[in-house]
């Protein structure tokens, strides 16, 4: 009982304090710590005590990450986000980038789904009464939330001008493009415009702001995930995926940038059901497609590795190297560097959201994996079942034992 207490009040206290780093003004912050640059500090590898215990709860029980993940990035906190004037507490966390020293994670406004779950439990005292409490929750439009990549910490809230149940994020020198689900659009914004709110944010705390699409490029698929993509030549593609439950369903189509801000479409093919994320990676003279599937709330998420061959026509052929198991509800993918020079993948999640908080998993990832690129790369083993009934898990054990970084490599 007394330990139970002790854990209570830990985490309430966690809570607090990370309500106040996300809510203050950043006067400590100053815009020399984070200005967007490719050579900003990267993202720390400290981790807080309820990031350590998701952390190593989730090496646990998906072994697959055993050699892998190398940290996690808790965003749990932050989706209580400032939106028109009020705190907006059913974001649900989308597509996720990581450049010149920001961490962009798009979301939308869950609410709705939210009140549909709580009413079909309001036989529950304690549902109904929150369902009473979201009455007047009307939904709010779609943001992007930016973290500082060094200290993890909010800087600023993006309102965008509608409430798209927004998907991917892709970032590169000159833009931001945001998929727009249904829309068949890619919507784009300019890096600069993004980066001037950055700063806003840094030097006068800027809490959040309203930022406008530039303009839209229209695609020829439902646009539910987006990434960047280098030629042979080094030519800018632009990968947009669709996502869908069944088998050989979910949609990857390749597009080349015109003059005219329009997209041609390269090439398509169909890939893993269920596909939410996927990137396309250069890595000492190989080329790889990496493609992340969820389904559900109580199912493993799933990451499939293709080494790539791109022909003299500029066609594209893929050959299986690895799957990994991951925690439900597996978002995006995105490649990064590290302050030491090695090149990380950061795996994003949506499983955390109140918006799910009925029925979901008991092992989910509570905001970004982050994992050694090169482990990931060298992993092989032949493909599992896609899903199972034995992929539901059990209850966690709330009293995993956090320990150093020193005491897990001796092993103890």
């Amino acid at each position: 009982m007394e330990n139970n207490k002790k854990s209570f009040w830990k985490r309430i206290s966690t809570i607090l304090l990370s309500s106040l780093l996300v809510f203050t003004k950043g006067d400590s912050l100053t815009s020399a710590q984070v200005l967007p640059d490719p050579e900003a500090p990267k993202i720390s590898s400290e981790m807080n005590a309820e990031e350590m215990k998701n952390f190593y709860s989730i090496k646990k029980h998906f072994k697959d990450l055993e050699q892998s993940a190398e940290q996690i990035i808790s965003l749990e906190d932050t989706f209580s986000t400032p939106v028109d004037g009020e705190i907006c507490d059913t974001m649900v966390p989308q597509g996720l980038a990581i450049k010149d020293g920001l961490i962009l994670v798009t979301a939308y406004d869950g609410i709705n789904g939210y009140k549909e779950e709580l009413k079909l439990h309001s036989y529950k005292k304690e549902y109904k009464e929150k369902l009473a409490k979201e009455s007047n929750h009307k939904a709010h439009n779609s943001v992007i939330i930016v973290l500082d990549q060094k200290t993890k910490k909010v800087i600023t809230t993006l309102e965008l001008s509608d409430r798209n149940h927004v998907g991917g994020i892709a970032v590169d020198d000159e833009n931001v493009y945001i998929a727009k689900s249904a829309d068949e659009k890619i919507s784009v914004i300019s890096f600069d415009k993004i980066k001037s709110l950055v700063k806003l944010g840094l030097d006068q705390g800027v809490k959040s702001a309203k930022v406008d699409y530039d303009y839209d490029l229209d695609v020829k698929q439902d646009a539910s995930f987006i990434s960047i993509r280098h030629t042979n030549n080094g030519e800018e593609q632009l990968v947009v995926g669709t996502w869908h439950p069944f088998p050989g369903v979910s949609k990857i189509g390749i597009y080349d940038f015109e003059n005219n801000n329009n997209l041609t479409l390269s090439q398509e093919f169909q890939t893993n059901s269920s596909a939410n994320g996927a990137t396309f990676i250069r890595r000492d003279d190989k080329e790889y497609f990496i493609v992340a599937c969820s389904l559900g709330r109580l199912l493993n998420s799933n990451m499939y590795v293709y080494e790539v061959d791109e022909g003299i026509d500029g066609k594209l052929s893929m050959d299986f190297r690895s799957q990994t198991e991951l925690p439900p509800m597996v978002e995006e993918l995105a490649e990064f560097e590290d302050e030491d020079g090695t090149r990380k993948l950061a795996i994003g999640s949506e499983a955390f959201s109140k918006r799910y908080e009925i029925g979901k998993s008991k092992v989910i990832s509570d905001g970004i994996i982050i994992a050694k690129l090169d482990n990931v790369l060298d992993r092989r083993n032949k493909p599992k079942r896609m899903f199972s009934l034995e992929d539901i898990y059990k209850e966690d054990n709330d009293d995993v034992k956090v320990v150093s970084e020193e005491e897990n490599e001796r092993g103890e």
